[in-house]
């Protein structure tokens, strides 16, 4: 089953083309007797069950000294499918490696704008009488058989069966695609045909379906993929956005999905999509921009697996939240260093929260009640002590 994120234009694939693969031992459908994928990132395939992007996100390493991007992307699937996958397009073979998803964490907590709390002070009138009413106060307003197919390389990362693949033509890498288990259809052909003219490669990933959690109630058909760098020399940094047409069509609904890119470089960054001709505007809009200090980089540094020359001092950091649907995907997102070099970071986020103490108007009315109830005790005159009680005429002789 072949699903699609991929990128498009020669820079580094875009979605990364998620790709149905179907069960192995069998033969794979003519691509057009299958049902087409909906909302996926970028579908160049087709499948009986359907694999969408919930969400996504990746952080780029921009290596401006010696032209080197560090791609590192995660995603959450949507799926019933047995076994998927997705393409990634990369100018030159890519070195592949595992990371964790501590990097994302951090960098989510950076741009995390802090909470501060709002809200009224000091007194509300209330009523016990009559509950519900305020009284305002004016203070509260694998193996290649297609020779047209080279296999750059194969390996095991990161729970990924992966294979990075070269060919001229399209066709014949749709073939392969097939051939190996993809379920691939026109559209997929269509997608690949940039990126072989650029005599890009093409990194196929596949992953094996399961729970993204062990609990209980966790969804089973809800999978997030794990973290891979793939690193790779290009003169343009670019995020892999290329989508096919039928996955773009406005007169369809698609569901609402995040796209989340941090790019780390020495300067802070604008993305546009294309690259040739005129650009268009991505609707990527920026969520933070500012320097990150040492001790994130350093933190950085050892989780992504790279070397302090790297990540040095000073490096910027401008993160965008992309929540476009559908995207205007007919190119890869190039990114280059923006004319405003100014900073920028979120407002706090107010928590609004009623500190006023509550007080029943009823008690104002208590209290000339209770002055009145004083008063007339102070001038009430003193009791006299009463006399003891004559029961007796023997006793009181004797008294005498």
């Amino acid at each position: 089953m072949l699903l699609r994120c991929l990128p498009v234009a020669p820079p580094l694939g875009r979605c990364l083309y998620p790709l149905l693969i179907g069960a192995l031992g069998l033969q794979v459908l003519a691509s057009n007797e299958l049902a087409p994928v909906a909302h996926a990132c970028a579908t160049v395939g087709f499948t009986t069950q359907p694999v969408q992007i919930a969400d996504e996100a990746a952080i780029i390493v921009w290596d401006e000294a010696r032209h080197i991007e560090h791609f590192i992307r995660r995603a959450r699937f949507k799926t019933a499918a047995k076994d998927f996958g997705f393409l990634v397009p990369t100018p030159n073979t890519p070195t592949l490696s595992e990371v964790g998803d501590e990097a994302f964490a951090r960098l989510d907590k950076v741009i995390t704008p802090p909470v501060v709390e709002v809200g009224p002070q000091g007194i509300q009138w209330v009523s016990w009488m009559f509950p519900q009413r305020k009284f305002q106060t004016a203070a509260n307003s694998i193996t290649t058989t297609t020779t047209d197919v080279q296999v750059l390389q194969s390996q095991q990362v990161g729970g990924y069966d992966a294979v990075t693949l070269a060919a001229d033509d399209p066709q014949a890498l749709t073939t392969w695609l097939r051939r190996h288990g993809y379920v691939a259809r026109p559209a997929t052909t269509a997608w690949l045909r940039p990126y072989t003219q650029a005599h890009w490669k093409i990194t196929a990933f596949k992953i094996a379906h399961a729970p993204a959690t062990n609990e209980p109630e966790a969804d089973p058909n809800d999978i997030t993929s794990a973290a891979v760098k793939m690193s790779f020399a290009t003169d343009h940094p670019f995020f892999p956005y290329r989508e096919p047409a039928d996955q773009r069509d406005p007169h369809k609904t698609y569901d609402w999905r995040l796209l989340r890119v941090f790019f780390l470089a020495p300067k802070r960054v604008d993305g546009v999509v294309g690259q040739k001709g005129k650009p268009q505007s991505w609707p990527g809009r920026v969520m933070w921009a500012n320097r990150l200090d040492d001790a994130n980089l350093s933190g950085l540094t050892q989780e992504l697996g790279l070397t302090s020359g790297q990540l040095s001092s000073g490096t910027y950091l401008t993160a965008f939240d992309d929540t476009s649907s559908p995207r205007p995907g007919t190119d890869d997102v190039y990114f280059a260093a923006s004319q405003d070099q100014s900073t920028y970071t979120p407002p706090p986020i107010p928590d609004y929260r009623d500190h006023r103490i509550k007080v029943p108007v009823e008690i104002v009315g208590l209290i000339p009640l209770l002055g009145v109830g004083l008063l007339r005790r102070r001038r009430e005159p003193p009791a006299r002590p009463r006399s003891p009680a004559i029961t007796d005429v023997d006793s009181f002789k004797e008294g005498r």
